[in-house]
């Protein structure tokens, strides 16, 4: 189940706050919270969708019950013959 949190990274505000200082003059900067995009919340949780594999035969080739393969050892080659 998805449910909203309040951002941890600017704690609901939407916003993040830096000071950097440039000519010797400190300046703050805003911006929108990398976080939650500027929401000021975030999904948590996983959602509910059900899982439907795919479905598949039962065979994964083609199955003919009335072919028979014989193999023969000494030249390794296969024979395919119906009873």
């Amino acid at each position: 189940m998805i449910h909203a949190e309040k951002c941890p990274v600017c704690n609901g505000s939407g916003r993040t706050e830096s000071t950097e200082t440039e000519t010797g003059t400190l300046v703050r900067k805003s911006q929108p919270c990398h976080g939650c995009n500027g929401k000021g919340w975030v999904e948590v949780g996983v959602p509910d969708v059900p899982y439907y594999p795919t479905p598949m035969s039962y065979y994964p080739y083609p199955y003919d019950p009335w072919m028979v393969t014989y193999t023969i050892d000494g030249c390794g080659a296969n024979y395919n013959a119906y009873l």
